[in-house]
C-alpha cells in the first residue's frame, strides 16, 4: 500500500510541474509575441515617415528636367596630319634597323635590365624612333618664351594620364602636336612636349627616362605647399616616417684601412711642423 501511495503522489508531482512548465512556456511566447509587436510611437513614425515620403514625390514629380549637356567626345582627325606620320621614309627604316640590332645586342649583354624605349609606336601604328618625335616648337605667345610660362602651361592646361601599370613602359608615344590637340598624355608625351618647347624657346633640353616616387606618378600634391594660400593659412601633412625593420638590408660597409688614415695625418701633422719651424726661421731672419 505504501509503494502504491507513494507511486501516486510522484505521478501528481510531475503532472504539476509539467503544467508548470507548460505555463511558463506560454507566458515566455507570450512576452516575445509582446515585444516582436510594433508600440504605438513606433507605428505613429511610419505613417509620418510614409506621408513625408509621399509628399517629397509630388515635389519631385513637379519639377521640370533639365537635359544634360554631354561633353563632346574626342574625334581624332588623321587628315590633318602630314603623311610622314603615317610612313617612313628611307634613312627612318634604316635607323629602325639599326636600332634593332643595337637593342639585340643589349638584351644579350645585359639581359636582367628593362627594356629600352627607343622605337616605340605613335598614333597611327608606326614604329618611329623617339628621336623623331622630339622637333623644335614654340606657340605665338609671350607667356611661353621661357621655362617657368612652358612649365605652368603644360601643368595647367595638358591633363596627366596615368601608366597602367605605372612600371611598364607605354606602347604608344605621341607626337607633340597630337598631345597639344588632345591636351592630355602620359609622362613620356608630356615630356616629349616640353622638350620640344624648351629647345624652341632656345635651351638645350633632353629628356631622361628612370624612376620616380609615388607622389610624382600619381600626381599626389597633399604634401607640397599650395602656392595661392598664404603662410598664415597654409596646412602641411605630416610626412610618414618609415618603419625600420629588423629585416631591412644593412647599409655597404666601407672598406678601408684605419692605418693608412693614421699615417696619413701623422705626415700631415709633420709636414705643418716643418713649415711652421721654416717661417718662424724667416721671421728671425727679418727681425735680425
Amino acid at each position: 500500500m505504501a509503494d502504491t501511495v507513494e507511486n501516486t503522489m510522484s505521478t501528481v508531482s510531475s503532472e504539476i510541474i509539467k503544467n508548470e512548465d507548460s505555463s511558463r512556456d506560454k507566458g515566455d511566447q507570450l512576452e516575445v509575441m509582446m515585444e516582436k509587436m510594433p508600440s504605438t510611437r513606433s507605428l505613429s513614425r511610419v505613417n509620418s515617415f510614409r506621408e513625408n515620403e509621399q509628399a517629397f514625390a509630388k515635389e519631385i514629380r513637379q519639377i521640370v528636367a533639365v537635359d544634360v549637356v554631354k561633353p563632346a567626345e574626342e574625334v581624332f582627325d588623321p587628315e590633318k596630319y602630314p603623311q610622314s606620320y603615317k610612313d617612313n621614309c628611307e634613312k627612318e627604316k634604316k635607323a629602325l634597323k639599326y636600332c634593332k640590332t643595337f637593342i639585340k645586342q643589349y638584351n644579350f649583354l645585359f639581359d636582367r635590365r628593362k627594356p629600352l624605349f627607343l622605337k616605340p609606336k605613335n598614333v597611327f601604328g608606326v614604329q618611329k624612333l623617339v628621336c623623331t618625335t622630339i622637333k623644335p616648337g614654340q606657340l605665338p605667345y609671350k607667356d611661353l618664351l621661357d621655362w617657368p610660362g612652358i612649365a605652368d602651361f603644360l601643368a595647367g592646361y595638358v591633363n596627366y594620364d596615368f601608366l597602367d601599370p605605372p612600371h611598364i613602359l607605354p606602347n604608344i608615344l605621341q607626337s607633340p602636336q597630337t598631345t597639344l590637340d588632345k591636351l592630355r598624355g602620359h609622362c613620356f608625351d608630356l615630356s616629349t612636349l616640353l622638350c620640344s618647347m624648351l629647345i624652341g624657346a632656345g635651351y638645350d633640353a633632353f629628356v631622361v627616362s628612370g624612376y620616380a616616387t609615388r607622389e610624382v606618378c600619381l600626381q599626389d600634391l597633399s604634401y607640397t605647399k599650395c602656392p595661392f594660400v598664404e603662410d598664415d593659412q597654409k596646412v602641411y601633412l605630416p610626412r610618414k616616417e618609415k618603419k625600420i625593420c629588423r629585416y631591412t638590408p644593412r647599409a655597404p660597409r666601407l672598406f678601408r684601412s684605419e692605418y693608412e688614415l693614421r699615417m696619413k695625418l701623422m705626415a700631415l701633422n709633420k709636414q705643418a711642423e716643418i713649415e711652421n719651424a721654416e717661417k718662424a726661421k724667416q721671421d728671425l731672419a727679418q727681425q735680425v
